[in-house]
């Protein structure tokens, strides 16, 4: 793992959390949609900004889904 893209990625989880602001909750669901599927797919390699699309896609849907229950 190269600790200076997940320093990166990181760094703009916490920028993306400071603007949006979800509820700890949806965050730790956001977190929970991106471990699961890389437990389902753990050979997966996505390109450049990937893992940057797929928190917040994944924050997305954390977010959906605490809206509606």
């Amino acid at each position: 793992v190269d600790t200076h893209r997940v320093q990166v990625l990181a760094n703009w989880m916490a920028a993306v959390c400071l603007r949006l602001q979800p509820s700890p909750i949806t965050f730790a669901v956001g977190l929970w949609y991106s471990h699961r599927l890389r437990c389902l797919y753990p050979v997966a390699k996505g390109e450049a900004g990937c893992a940057h699309r797929l928190f917040c896609v994944s924050l997305m849907l954390a977010t959906k889904y605490h809206e509606l229950y």
